[in-house]
């Protein structure tokens, strides 16, 4: 009993060295078992120091180790439930410097923040922008690397876009943008990244939408996908100030390309709903407020993104929350889930069974769609 005790006091050890200095297991793994086994068979007091030894070597390695947690606190205000993105970005930058290998830790610490509503999908997805420029920084001879430290399909993909705004902006050349989008083999990633150069795009020369919208053209076939990036990005900027949709829809009736105007409409239904407590009919009423039947559509569309995303891809639940907010627009709210199901969750065509007719056939025809224009989420 006791030497199995020890035992599993040495895998701890191993364990947090492997955490803390990214040390190989394997050649830990026989270090301790080959000194276990010689202890035991020499006198039990070199085998009892050795044990405290351990110990003590456990009890230092959890303080570094809680000590190392990626902590925010004095960054948030808990009354108005904020977090500061000046102060988280110098967090991300201070903690990843000192340790690259951080990543993880700070994309676990999000996701439980996302879990128990501290932040919500904007919030985070402005504070992956961060994460991405800092990765991007760091790793600028090796852009690839950057891309891939980001989990994909977390908080709609922030940190992605945040490598190509950081590039842009260090260059200020879209075709070294375009170089670093066709570095990665990953097709998802590569097209998250031309979507990046919108947000880029707005992030580095602000409104002037002929001039973002020229940067855009520049990506050939991925126009669409760039001009996509716009839209929010140009939302992104206004949504912390939001009190109506007013000032959103004006931003979107501003930007003179159709498809980045309607996804700009589209945009603006994913923000209604974290402006309203998640109060989906409140937030479908603003949509019906506005006065262009296509932009009411794409709004519509935009809270079953959110709607989807809120539910954690439960799609019963998904599909009952669109019935009940209007029958009208039922087809604009089951699009947005689906949508969601692809932009933040791993599709599959199985999914598509938890829907009705007809919408069951038009579940299995947009995950074609989205499959083929993005690559795979998965």
């Amino acid at each position: 009993m006791i030497i199995f005790t020890f035992y599993i006091v040495f895998i701890l050890i191993i364990r947090h060295l492997v955490e803390l200095f990214a040390l190989p297991s394997t050649k830990l793994n026989i270090l301790f078992i080959r000194t276990f086994f010689k202890l035991i068979k020499k006198r039990k007091f070199e085998f009892i120091i050795f044990s405290i030894i351990s110990v003590s070597i456990i009890l230092v390695l959890q303080n570094i180790t809680f000590n190392s947690k990626f902590d925010v606190d004095d960054c948030y205000d808990e009354n108005k439930k904020y977090l500061d993105e000046d102060c988280f970005s110098l967090k991300v930058k201070n903690i990843l410097e000192s340790n690259p290998n951080n990543t993880k830790m700070i994309f676990e610490t999000m996701k439980f923040w996302i879990s128990n509503n501290y932040i919500n999908l904007n919030t985070c997805h402005i504070l992956e922008h961060t994460i991405g420029e800092t990765l991007g920084e760091m790793h600028r001879k090796n852009l690839d690397q950057a891309f891939n430290l980001c989990i994909k399909n977390m908080c709609a993909n922030g940190c992605i876009h945040g490598v190509t705004i950081q590039v842009l902006n260090k260059t200020n050349d879209v075709n070294e943008v375009i170089k670093a989008c066709e570095l990665t083999k990953d097709v998802f990633i590569k097209n998250q990244c031309y979507h990046g150069i919108g947000h880029a795009a707005v992030k580095v020369y602000g409104e002037n939408f002929e001039k973002t919208l020229d940067i855009c053209r520049k990506t050939g076939d991925k126009t669409w996908m760039c001009t996509d990036g716009i839209a929010h990005q140009a939302l992104l900027q206004k949504w912390q100030n939001f009190t109506s949709p007013t000032l959103l829809i004006q931003t979107c009736k501003d930007i003179p390309d159709e498809r980045a105007r309607e996804h700009c409409y589209l945009a603006v239904g994913f923000f209604l709903p974290l402006h309203r407590n998640q109060d989906y009919s409140q937030a479908a009423q603003e949509c019906f407020s506005i006065q262009y039947e296509d932009a009411k559509k794409f709004c519509i569309m935009g809270i079953g993104v959110i709607i989807s995303t809120n539910e954690y891809l439960n799609l019963t639940s998904s599909n009952e929350i669109c019935k009940n907010i209007s029958l009208s627009y039922l087809e604009q709210c089951i699009n947005g889930i689906f949508f969601g199901m692809f932009y933040f969750g791993n599709i599959t065509l199985t999914q598509c069974k938890y829907f009705e007719e007809p919408f069951r056939e038009k579940c299995i025809n947009t995950i074609e769609i989205f499959t083929s224009q993005y690559g795979s989420s998965g």
